[in-house]
């Protein structure tokens, strides 16, 4: 199995066989080894790494479609919370805590 992960493209495919997959990505991502892939069974799994951390993706690849305006929301409002876990990680006693939980107000 041959992967390659490039700022703005990824592919897959065997060695020395035209790739399965060869495909422009929408936005830049890490190279490795912040973006990793591995085979668990049958399953290829591709974890890419975003290069502007906090940006939100509308999809991965070019021609793609859209991701629905709920689930844009949802993966923003994740993004935040995961800002909020890193920049505040002492107002959070569990990790399933938002931003205003555990907070000292006087």
């Amino acid at each position: 199995l041959e992967v390659t992960v490039e700022p703005w493209r990824v592919s897959v495919g065997v060695k020395g066989r035209r790739p399965y997959l060869n495909a422009s990505l929408c936005y830049a991502v890490r190279r490795v080894p912040e973006s990793v892939w591995m085979v668990e069974g049958h399953v290829l799994q591709l974890s890419l790494v975003k290069a502007v951390t906090g940006e939100t993706w509308e999809r991965a690849f070019d021609g793609h479609d859209r991701m629905s305006v709920a689930d844009e929301q949802a993966v923003e409002g994740d993004i935040t919370l995961e800002k909020c876990r890193r920049d505040h990680p002492a107002l959070f006693i569990n990790k399933d805590a938002d931003c205003t939980t555990n907070m000292d107000v006087d």
